[in-house]
């Protein structure tokens, strides 16, 4: 089972080296407050070696199992997979955007894998920045997605245009701040997945991840 105390998870499984119950839990540090009130990508894996580890965003925690590894020889096919909760007086507030059950532990490198493919659709919109730099066809190319019910995520911005990568060496990107201040574009909103035929992406890219704006 995974919950919560305040900003830590709590990590309850059992096996042959817990009660019934899967206490010891394993709970993330309360000072690093792995746990926020926003979307978050958090995987929990089970091994006979490493014992109980939680990835938050990608990462893992840090903290270590009080249990030392065992196997899972107890565990009855019968048991049920719940989501939410199974106590009516606790209702769960949050929201689900992709549950996944595997039937191997994950290595650190799919994890953050899958973090950062996300979840859902992205799209690319462009930003005419031509007025501001002085160059044709010139924009900041900006990949788009659902962050969570209330905002997008504007993420791994980069400069392209229509002329020759060598003519951009003085050119220095914007950064994220052009996501909420850039005007719109002159040719409107673009939705494809690939770089327009026309355009060549430059090799000055900034691959910070943006704000995420308000829907």
């Amino acid at each position: 089972m995974l919950g919560q105390t305040l900003y830590s998870y709590d990590f309850y499984n059992r096996s042959s080296t817990t009660n019934q119950a899967g206490d010891p839990k394993l709970t993330t540090s309360d000072d690093d407050e792995d746990l926020q009130a926003t979307l978050q990508h958090v995987v929990a894996t089970y091994d006979p070696v490493n014992g109980r580890r939680i990835y938050v965003n990608g990462e893992f925690t840090g903290d270590a199992d009080p249990s030392a590894g065992g196997t899972l020889a107890d565990w009855d096919d019968t048991f049920a997979f719940v989501l939410a909760t199974r106590f009516r007086r606790r209702q769960f507030e949050g929201i689900f955007r992709l549950v996944a059950v595997h039937n191997r532990v994950l290595t650190p490198e799919q994890i953050n894998q899958n973090f950062q493919a996300g979840v859902g659709e992205k799209f690319y919109l462009l930003f005419s920045v031509s007025h501001l730099v002085d160059m044709p066809q010139a924009y900041i190319l900006f990949e788009v997605s659902q962050f969570d019910s209330y905002s997008y995520l504007f993420d791994k911005p980069a400069f392209i245009s229509s002329i020759r990568p060598r003519a951009l060496a003085a050119f220095r990107s914007p950064g994220c701040g052009s996501a909420s201040t850039a005007p719109r574009s002159k040719s409107g909103r673009r939705t494809a997945r690939s770089t327009p035929p026309s355009l060549t992406r430059s090799s000055v890219r900034s691959d910070s991840r943006c704000p995420a704006l308000a829907r």
